[in-house]
């Protein structure tokens, strides 16, 4: 049986299509605008790297979350260690003088830390921490990441010395002494010696940093100041160089 032509029906098909052309993308539109929300990092633990002890100073998250470092900078740089009483830096491990710094941990394990100025364990230093990192419940367990190996496995090269400038003289009673950081360097050890090379030792110190302000010196006299670096292997040579206070 043929049905009679309605071209109301046809019409009103017509006008049905032109809407649905028109509803469909502009729907799309704002479901992409308006509902669709990124997908946020997650977050779970926040550490105030504070002197002299972060805050907390141990964390525990689950594989896939992340850790928020809040007051790292060059006056207290974050870094990765390879234990907790260890100086030895991780290869490839984190490390930032970023105020605010995220780290995603995606394999479980115990992760430690440190602030290179004033964590360093040798020197007794506190501001340290870890991370624990959980396996996901089902999940295969994963070997411990800090039994990654180190690049540093052998005793620091002599520092390279900055400040005073060899046969510089200066009229500060107490002097400022600088020299760049050496890689794999825990600590650093200066001798002031007076004179010459072979001279009486009137200051020295161990330290964390690579930088230091001598005790009052007497004037008018020559002095010759050397720095080793050390970590757990031992301290490698030492630079020397030498001043003259007026």
């Amino acid at each position: 049986m043929r049905m009679a032509f309605d071209p109301l029906q046809c019409k009103n098909y017509k006008m049905l299509t032109t809407r649905l052309c028109f509803c469909v993308p502009v729907c799309l539109v704002f479901i992409a605008l308006f509902v669709w929300i990124p997908p946020a990092i997650s977050e779970t633990a926040t550490i105030n790297f504070s002197f002299p002890v972060p805050s907390p100073a141990d964390v525990g998250i689950v594989a896939g979350d992340s850790v928020r470092w809040s007051g790292a900078s060059s006056f207290h740089p974050l870094q990765q260690v390879s234990g907790p009483a260890s100086d030895t830096p991780v290869n490839g491990g984190f490390t930032s003088t970023n105020s605010d710094f995220v780290v995603k941990f995606e394999l479980p394990g115990t992760y430690y830390y440190r602030c290179m100025n004033h964590g360093v364990a040798a020197s007794g230093g506190t501001m340290r921490g870890s991370v624990l990192v959980q396996a996901l419940a089902g999940s295969t367990p994963i070997a411990d990441p800090t039994e990654t190996p180190s690049e540093c496995e052998a005793k620091p090269v002599a520092p390279e010395l900055s400040s005073p400038a060899k046969n510089e003289i200066t009229r500060k009673a107490r002097v400022a002494m600088d020299w760049a950081d050496t890689l794999c360097a825990a600590t650093y050890k200066v001798v002031v010696r007076a004179d010459k090379k072979s001279g009486k030792i009137v200051d020295q110190k161990p330290l964390g940093i690579s930088t230091y302000r001598t005790i009052r010196l007497k004037k008018g006299r020559s002095y010759f100041w050397s720095v080793k670096a050390c970590n757990s292997f031992g301290c490698g040579p030492s630079s020397s160089s030498n001043f003259v206070l007026k």
